[in-house]
């Protein structure tokens, strides 16, 4: 293995078996029971309703973190695919394998049209930051993020060549590698900003003034 493909393959590996998905589905679904208020609990700790606004946010953070949860799984198994031809010296298994990765490609910019909304789209191509603004004048950004697969998102490219060359497989490797790293930094910001939200609607209801 040249010295190229074994660097992506130890970083790929790396973030592949390190990376907890939990947590994006576990905040996620947190979001979506503090806005159905499906927990008596929960109710019990906030009796008000989140203001319209503060509502629109997490719901479009909660379609943000579903989303990408989803796209990460496809970004998984198109690694999985891409270092399967890493290692196959036949053109024709490459080949096939190059298609597969193409439909997983192409699967990703559906997932994240439908996180979209009229009341905000944080990880599409046509993604905006919300910003919504405190009490006490304090303005809070929530980041856009996007997901797409064009070289302003995701930056991944088509099997031009069907895997032919060895040089492709490893840019191919190279992208998905980039790819994973801005899905967890996405990730990571949304949770964060989530649970922020939320904590500040259940101990100062009505904070978020527009």
């Amino acid at each position: 293995m040249s010295e190229a493909r074994e660097l992506i393959t130890k970083s790929l590996f790396g973030r592949l078996r390190n990376q907890d998905n939990e947590q994006v589905v576990d905040i996620a679904a947190g979001v979506s029971r503090a806005l159905k208020h499906t927990s008596p609990k929960a109710a019990m700790k906030a009796p008000e309703p989140p203001s319209p606004r503060l509502g629109a946010a997490l719901r479009t953070i909660e379609r943000a973190l579903y989303a990408i949860d989803e796209i990460r799984e496809t970004l998984e198994e198109a690694c999985e695919i891409t270092l399967q031809a890493s290692e196959l010296e036949d053109e024709v298994g490459r080949a096939l394998l190059a298609e597969r990765y193409d439909e997983l490609r192409l699967s990703i910019d559906p997932v994240v049209a439908a996180a979209g909304a009229a009341d905000g789209d944080l990880v599409s191509a046509n993604a905006r930051p919300v910003d919504l603004g405190l009490a006490g004048a304090v303005r809070f950004t929530i980041g856009a993020h996007r997901l797409d697969i064009g070289s302003r998102g995701l930056d991944l490219p088509p099997p031009r060549q069907a895997f032919e060359e060895m040089d492709e497989v490893l840019m191919v490797l190279d992208r998905l590698d980039r790819a994973l790293q801005k899905v967890d930094r996405a990730a990571e910001q949304y949770c964060r900003d989530a649970t922020f939200l939320h904590a500040r609607a259940a101990l100062a209801p009505g904070s978020v003034v527009d």
